[in-house]
Parts: structure tokens; sequence; C-alpha cells
């Protein structure tokens, strides 16, 4: 019940459509802004300062051709191993393999003249960094002409990576990328052009068309079961009946609220617009909701927050330490007293290595979560920057996993680990016709699982059949299995935070 839009205005001759897009949540506040954009971000891009030379000092024919060349280079820490029989496109193909960041491509730009260029797959000042001593003046690689800055063959800086620059509000912002979420809540800027001197006036309003098609889409939902109701009620002369439901209490509990929530005052909202009648929404002479043209547009043009008060729970709170957030499921108006003994606190860790420098040694970063026991294990390689490592770490913070179990006994026929085809008597347990195995645990989401798995036949009746049966018992949501070594494994098709279990109880009633 509260949508906004978002009015561009330009100061020069320069479409604001054509310099910046803007996309918003229902989180965003009405306001105006002016927004510069000063520059945008883009991504560093170099290539080989001169045509690419073989081993033989003589320029590479075409990106297919072998160069002779071989040595290594390091990119973003990781390393390109280049080998005699390489081309210049195989060499670009070695590094997009890498998945470091950069993306190169081997360019011919005439005859006896290819270049290798690597440009950055996100934008912003970071960049990317490049080296080794083959790649120099004099190294085995020198004929790539990748050298460093200061070398003889350095590389051709083709654009210069950098952050978008951008004044809101007569407050200067720098970001790395060109899609800016976090400078004004609720709102996405997408820079598209930079004009130093152009102004942009980003007026957010309440789109008043929107809500009034809310009002009038709930106005029509009430009038379509109203209708349905009275159908119920209404009585047959011809026939001498009236509709089925009829005699159902319910149906009257029903239609008696839903005329009841017509004047129902609100808690907590003013007196001139603490209901729907108050609003501009009214019953008719038949039972049908109408819209009051001209109460409604009272509220509508000159206090919108009103209307949208009436419909959607909201609520605040008198200390600064306390925030209201949102509504839980059909929550109680009134007024609450909260008293907070002890806030939730996150936990912070301070490595001791200082990695302003990058990482000089390669080593496995191991974080234990302590609650959990959950770990997660990054690989720090030499060469390594400070962002390469923050990245990694974020990267596998964010990585999603889907849980396994494991049983703890083993299942052997004959001294050799069981499979699925393996039957309850080769398992040499005892088992009788008519055993039971009770399947219990819980789910992906901690609902209860209970079913009865019966060994009709333990000379027929296999480990499979009872595989089969775990998964059904979850509503296969699981796969079960049985690994190289005998134990069963549930595995959860749903990957992300699980409260998946598993015991199996045999009650040999045979």
């Amino acid at each position: 019940f509260f949508s906004y839009t978002a009015t561009l205005a330009s100061s020069s001759t320069t479409p604001a459509a054509q310099m910046l897009e803007v996309s918003g949540s229902q989180n965003v506040l009405p306001g105006t802004h002016t927004i510069v954009i000063q520059q945008l971000a883009q991504a560093m891009r170099i290539g080989s300062g001169a045509a690419i030379q073989t081993a033989a000092g003589a320029p590479a024919a075409t990106v297919s051709d072998p160069l002779g060349l071989a040595g290594s280079f390091q990119i973003n820490g990781a390393t390109v191993t280049v080998h005699a029989s390489d081309s210049a496109a195989d060499i670009a193909r070695k590094i997009n393999d890498l998945g470091v960041g950069v993306q190169a491509s081997a360019i011919q730009v005439a005859t006896g003249d290819v270049r290798l260029v690597i440009a950055s797959t996100q934008t912003g000042a970071q960049g990317f960094q490049i080296g080794g001593v083959d790649l120099d003046a004099g190294g085995a690689l020198a004929g790539l002409g990748l050298g460093a800055p200061a070398s003889a063959n350095a590389y051709q800086v083709l654009q210069q990576g950098q952050d978008a620059k951008v004044v809101i509000d007569g407050l200067t912002l720098t970001r790395a990328s060109n899609t800016i979420t976090d400078a004004i809540p609720g709102l996405t800027l997408d820079l598209k052009q930079a004009d130093p001197a152009t102004t942009i006036t980003m007026t957010i309003g309440v789109d008043r068309e929107a809500l009034r098609a809310s009002v009038q889409t709930f106005v029509d939902a009430y009038n379509e079961v109203a209708d349905f109701l009275n159908a119920q009620f209404a009585f047959d002369e011809a026939k001498g009946t009236s509709g089925p439901l009829a005699g159902e209490a319910a149906l009257h509990a029903i239609q008696s609220e839903l005329a009841d929530s017509l004047l129902r005052e609100l808690p907590g909202l003013a007196p001139d617009r603490n209901s729907l009648v108050k609003i501009g929404i009214e019953p008719d002479e038949k039972g049908h909701l109408r819209i009051n043209d001209s109460l409604f547009a009272k509220f509508l043009n000159d206090a919108p927050e009103a209307i949208r008060e009436v419909f959607v729970a909201s609520g605040s709170t008198s200390a600064a330490g306390l925030t209201f957030l949102t509504p839980a499921f059909q929550p109680a108006s009134g007024s609450y007293t909260v008293q907070i003994t002890q806030p939730a606190l996150r936990a912070d860790i301070v490595g001791t290595a200082d990695l302003s420098a990058g990482v000089s040694a390669s080593s496995t970063v191991t974080i234990t979560e302590t609650a959990t026991g959950r770990v997660a294990q990054v690989d720090l390689t030499a060469g390594m920057t400070l962002q390469q490592v923050l990245d990694a770490l974020n990267a596998e913070f964010a990585r999603s996993y889907t849980e396994k179990h494991q049983l703890s006994q083993a299942l052997t026929a004959g001294g050799a680990p069981a499979t699925a085809s393996t039957t309850f008597a080769a398992l040499g347990l005892g088992v009788q016709p008519g055993d039971t195995i009770a399947i219990q645990g819980t789910d992906h989401y901690g609902r209860a699982i209970t079913q009865t798995f019966t060994i009709a036949d333990p000379n027929t009746t296999t480990l499979g059949d009872l595989l089969a049966a775990i998964e059904s018992a979850y509503a296969h949501a699981i796969t079960a299995s049985l690994d190289a070594s005998g134990h069963i494994v549930i595995t959860d098709a749903t990957s992300g935070e699980s409260q998946l279990s598993l015991q199996l109880v045999a009650h040999n009633e045979g």
C-alpha cells in the first residue's frame, strides 16, 4: 500500500535519464536530493606495449602461432605457466582459466602485430596486479610486452581503473562500482554518464496512482467475498430453499466480522483517520464497499501515509536504543513495555599479521564457528593483495553448503562393505521376517519424521529397500545411500542452514 516514484530533473541540456537510473524498495523515504556525477567507475585494462615477439626475435604472425617462449608470471597472486608451444591465444586462455578477476584476449592488430589485452572483470581503482621477473626486459617472457612500468618492455595502460565519484546532497562519495546501493536507504543508483557541470535533482514521492489502485483492488476483493456470502443466504422462492451454506454459523460470523471491520477504529491513529470509513472507504446500501472520491482524494493528495496506516501495521518506539522493524503475523494493537537487559553482540576477530603489503607466504586460514562447530577454510597464496584476501574470505562465508550425515555403524556382508543390493540376511545380524526398523529424525526445517520399515523376508529385502523407505519418509527431500565403507549416508536436497537428522532403531519383533 505504498509505492514511490523518482522524478529526475537536469540542470543542463543533458537529460537526467541519460546520466542516472534509479530503482528502489519499500524502505525508501520521500524527499529531494541533488546528485552530481563527477566520474564513472571503470575497469583497469592493459595491453602489450608493442607487437609480441617470438623467441627468435621476430613478430608473431598470428594469434595462434607458437611463440617459442617459456616461463611464468603472476597475475592477482596466481601463476601463469607458459610453454614454448603456446600461442598468444593459448596464454589468454590460461589467464582466463585462473578465474582471478581478469579477462584476457589475444588481438590481431595487423599482420605481424599480435598483442595481449588484459582487463579487470570489475570496475574500480583497485584494478589487478601482474608481474614476474620473466616478464621484464631480458626475461624469458619479455617478448610478450607486459613488463613492469619502469621496464623497457613495459605494458601499455589502455584504461586506468578508477572508482565512481558522485556528490549527493553536497557530500562526495567514491564507490568501486557504478551501481550504488548504500548511499540513500532503499534506493539503488545506476550511474550511466558523468557530467561534473550538471546537477540532477531527484525527487522521491508517493506514487498516488499505484496507492489508489491498491485500495481499489482491496475494495473489489471485499465486494467479491460479500457477494459470495450474500448468495448463501439468498432465499429462492421458487424452490423454497436458501444457499447450501446458509446454516453455517461460521459463515454468519465471517459476514459479521467483515461488516464490523469497516467501522472498527484502530488504536494509535488520529481520530479523523483511524478507520476505513474515515479515510473514504464506505459501505453502500447493498453492503458493498465503494470509494468516496472527495474524502479519499483529500487523504490521497495531502496525507497518503494515513491511507497506508489503516491497511499496514506499523509501530514506533520512544527510545533511541530500540527500533521497530516489522510486525509479526496478526499482531495485537496496543502499547508494550520492553526492557532490554542485554543486546546481542557480534563477535570480532582481529588478525595479528599486517597484510598491507600482501601475503608473503602461502597458508590456509581456518575459522570455526563456536556455536555450531562449522569450519571454513580459505587457501591464501603468496602474492595475494589485502583486497584479494578479503574477497576470498567473503566468498567462503557466502558459500552455501548442503548438509550430509553419516550413520556411525558400518554394515558389512561376509566381511565386505554392504551395498544397496545386500539382503538383510547377508548382514549376519539374525534378522527375522517381520522385524521392523523405526526411521526417526527431522527434516531440513526441523519437522519431525517418523516412519516404520518392515522386513518382510530377510532373504529378499535389501538395504536398497531401506534406503528407498528413508527417502520416502523425508518426502524425497533427501537422498539416502551407502558409502564405500558401508555407512548409511543421507544428503539434504536443500542447501543452507539445516536441521536434518536421522536415527534408525531396530525393534526385532521377529
